[in-house]
């Protein structure tokens, strides 16, 4: 964001303008640059480096709290389908794309995550990590197909490792990375967070309860589990429903058209 054009017109970028100069206007142009991805543009609008200028002087207030926010789709980032994962597997049938998608459509971890693991997690039939953004210890069961799907890279090596051999240099590297092999498998606007989110799908719709769902993706609060159970008994309920529904119509021989 420092390196980008203050205008496109001239060389200024934000990084070289004085803080004191930078108002609503200079936030605005970030703002609307990611207009197409309101996430993003955003997640761009919360960086903290505004408070740190009010508390030292150098600006009486953080323009970035006297700019609006642009209307967000609900819900987060999309949910990959089981069509998408399945393209995916089409194009990538081995390597660090495969194993990618393997991990995540098993464990469900956040990139984070997903770029550090590696044989050191592993404790005997168990994958055990701290979650980066939370802190959070799993302890998640690794199957016997999964286990030999890990590769034995040793202590010192992560288990996805780009073209040169070498652990990813940052999450942003490794997500992009990722969003780059969906396009090659002819899918597009979705990552890596769709596979966890796809997964959290799943689990509830096979029962799995608030509490499970925290252990398995690292959440501290239940509020990050209950959409997914509660999606999940919203379609058993709608289900049971409509079965209850065609009972009542054929109870009074409604004609099956209605049916």
């Amino acid at each position: 964001m420092m390196r980008e054009p203050v205008n496109p017109q001239h060389p200024l970028i934000f990084g070289a303008e004085l803080a004191k100069n930078i108002g609503v206007k200079h936030i605005r142009v970030l703002r609307d640059r990611k207009a197409a991805t309101p996430n993003a543009a955003m997640s761009a609008l919360k960086t903290q480096v505004f408070n740190l200028a009010v508390d030292e002087g150098h600006v009486p207030v953080n323009p970035l709290r006297l700019v609006g926010r642009l209307e967000t789709p609900k819900g987060g980032q999309e949910v990959v389908s089981d069509t998408q994962i399945a393209k995916y597997y089409l194009q990538h049938s081995s390597g660090a794309p495969w194993l990618a998608m393997r991990m995540l459509t098993e464990f469900g971890m956040r990139v984070s995550d997903l770029r550090i693991m590696g044989r050191q997690n592993v404790k005997g039939s168990v994958l055990v990590f701290d979650t980066v953004k939370t802190g959070v210890r799993c302890e998640l069961a690794i199957t016997p197909e999964m286990m030999a799907d890990l590769p034995d890279n040793g202590p010192e090596l992560t288990f996805l490792l780009s073209e040169n051999d070498k652990p990813f240099c940052s999450d942003k590297s490794l997500s992009q990375r990722i969003v780059k092999w969906f396009h090659q498998a002819g899918i597009e606007s979705v990552s890596a967070h769709g596979v966890r989110k796809w997964l959290a799908t799943k689990m509830a719709e096979n029962g799995a309860t608030e509490m499970e769902l925290m252990a398995q993706f690292g959440w501290r609060d239940a509020k990050e589990a209950r959409p997914y159970v509660t999606k999940a008994n919203r379609r058993k309920l709608a289900a049971q429903a409509k079965a209850k529904i065609i009972g009542v119509l054929r109870l009074n021989d409604v004609p099956h058209a209605f049916v």
